[in-house]
Parts: C-alpha cells; structure tokens; sequence
C-alpha cells in the first residue's frame, strides 16, 4: 500500500509516515534484525533515528483540549511530539500495517530466552505492583531466565533467483519440458488469490493423474500389440518349419521305397 493512497490524513501526518516507514527499512536491512524484533524493541530503535532535516514536527493544535459536555477536557500529549513515531500506537496503527501489507516483514511466534536487563525490568514492575501490600522480600530467589513465546517481526527475504545462461537447445526444446505441461505442470499461478490458487493446483493436480493414467494404458497396449505381433511372428515361424520338415521327411520316405524297389528288383 502506498502512502500516497491515504486520503483521510493530513501533509503531516503523510510526511511522518513515510519517515516511518524509511526508518524502519533502514532497521530491518541489518543483520542484527534478520532475527526477529518485538514491538517494543523496534519502538525503541526507531526512536533512535534521526529524521531529515526537511521534518515538520506535528501541530500543538491537534493535541489541544477538546469541549466535551461544556467542560475542557485535555486528552494526553504523544510522548514524542518531534519525532515521526510520536507514539507506540502511531507504529502499530500506522506503519507497521503498511510494511505488513507490503510483505517487507511478517510476524511471527517463536520461543526466546529474555536477556537479564528484560529479567530486572520484570522484577521492578513486580515490586512496583506489590507496593503497600506484600512486599517483595529481598531473599527472593533469582528468576530462572527460561525460555518464553513471544512474537517477532521478521523481515521477508526475498529469494534472488540466479541468472542462468540460456541455451538454444532447437528442436530438442520440447524434451525439456515439464512432465504434464500440456494440463498446467510448472505454470505459475502466483496471480491468482488463494482461493482460485488452490483450487487451480487441485485440478491441475487431478489432470495430471488422469494423464498419467492414459499414458500407462497406453504403453500396457502398446506392449499388449507388440507380444501378440510377436507371438504371430513365433506361430508362423513354426509353421514354415513344420511345413519344411514334412517336406524333408517326405523326400527320405520317396527316397527310401525307391532304394526298397531296387533291392527288390535286384
């Protein structure tokens, strides 16, 4: 989603977006962040970040108090009034649902062991909690630094395919082609939603098989032809043979009676 396709938010507003959205491009493309990063930690990092020069700060007009039921009602400032992030809900509101949208990051859950500054954070908070009820006694035993989910915003890695030289193979070309090309094997469906991709897959999958089908019913056939071509070639094989021994036998028959006639004779 582009930022000049917001239409209900203010030049200002515009500007501290697309300085957001800068800045946390520029967090993500290093390395430290191929791991992953919680909200608050990219919070923390962005505010980090120095804007352009050219920066409008946001108008004190905006944030001033409002006239609710006759009485002047003044809602909290934005802890950063002259940084583009001036709040943690201007991130997630704001920026991050762009870079979502754009499928430059993603969020994912995964397992994290806190460090140790996360660790005494956790104990402050707790220790500020039980104030003025049971206090946390110094003898409390050290919290185990054991793993836990938390959900992280990772970049997407874009895989570069390599540029392969390509070959004019001519009229061997066709052979190169994946099986079932005929029915959508190896076509990209990438166009479509979800939806039509997975039911396109599904019937290309199902062509696929009945093609896969025919060409074993046609090879059985084809070997079914070539047995019994062979076979008729064996039968008359045999019968050529047959037809010359009861020759040969028939000429040794003749000859004999013809050498029994002479004994005879003589």
């Amino acid at each position: 989603m582009s930022v000049s396709l917001w239409s209900r938010v203010t030049p200002q507003q515009t500007s501290a977006i697309r300085e957001g959205l800068r800045m946390a491009r520029k967090i993500f493309a290093n390395e430290e962040a191929s791991s992953g990063l919680t909200t608050s930690e990219l919070y923390k990092l962005m505010l980090k970040e120095k804007p352009v020069a050219g920066f409008e700060k946001y108008d004190m007009k905006r944030f001033m108090s409002e006239k609710t039921s006759g009485k002047s009602v003044a809602p909290p400032l934005p802890p950063n009034l002259e940084h583009p992030i001036r709040s943690m809900s201007f991130l997630k509101q704001q920026v991050l649902p762009i870079l979502e949208g754009n499928k430059e990051i993603r969020l994912a859950t995964t397992m994290r062991t806190p460090s140790i500054a996360q660790t005494e954070n956790t104990k402050a908070q707790a220790q500020g909690k039980s104030k003025g009820k049971n206090k946390v006694s110094e003898s409390t035993p050290e919290m185990s630094l054991s793993p836990v989910t938390v959900r992280l915003w990772k970049p997407v890695t874009q895989h570069v395919q390599k540029k392969t030289q390509t070959v004019n193979w001519g009229p061997y070309a066709k052979s190169f082609k994946a099986d079932g090309h005929e029915v959508g094997v190896g076509e990209d469906w990438s166009h479509l939603n979800r939806r039509r991709k997975r039911a396109r897959l599904g019937a290309v999958k199902r062509d696929h098989k009945s093609v896969v089908t025919m060409r074993v019913l046609k090879v059985q056939k084809e070997r079914e032809e070539l047995e019994a071509l062979k076979q008729g070639r064996i039968r008359k094989m045999k019968a050529k043979r047959r037809v010359w021994l009861n020759g040969v036998w028939a000429r040794k028959r003749a000859h004999w009676k013809a050498a029994a006639a002479t004994a005879a004779e003589s």
